[in-house]
C-alpha cells in the first residue's frame, strides 16, 4: 500500500504549527492592508477549510475580489483549470476594478 499523496510526510510539527498560525494569523487580517486583493478559492481545496475561507471573505473590503471556482482544488493554479484562473490573476493585476474573464461567482457567503 503507497503513501497517501495529499499527505506531507517528514514534516516536522513544530513547522506544521508555525504553518497554522501564520495561516489564521493572515486569515485574522483580511481586509486591514491598503491594496487590492484578489482572494480565490477551489470547492474541492482539500487544505483550507470552505467554514475559514467564507469567514476570510466576510472581511475583504468593498474594492477586494473573490473568486470561486467550482471546478478548482487547492492548488488552482496548478490543476486542470488553470489556464482560466490565470487569466483572471492576470486580468486583476492589470486593472483591479475590471471584472474577471472567466466570470465566476464570488466565494459563496455560507
Amino acid at each position: 500500500m503507497g503513501r497517501d499523496p495529499l499527505m506531507i510526510w517528514g514534516a516536522r510539527s513544530d513547522t506544521l504549527y508555525g504553518l497554522v498560525k501564520l495561516l489564521g494569523r493572515a486569515s485574522d487580517a483580511v481586509g486591514r492592508d491598503n491594496a487590492p486583493t484578489l482572494y480565490l478559492y477551489g470547492a474541492h481545496d482539500d487544505i483550507i477549510p470552505k467554514s475559514a475561507t467564507v469567514r476570510a471573505a466576510r472581511g475583504l473590503s468593498s474594492g477586494d475580489v473573490s473568486a470561486f471556482y467550482p471546478k478548482g482544488h487547492h492548488l488552482l493554479t496548478r490543476d486542470h483549470q488553470r489556464a482560466v484562473v490565470i487569466t483572471d490573476v492576470l486580468s486583476f493585476l492589470k486593472d483591479p476594478a475590471k471584472p474577471l474573464p472567466s466570470g465566476v461567482a464570488a466565494i459563496p457567503a455560507r
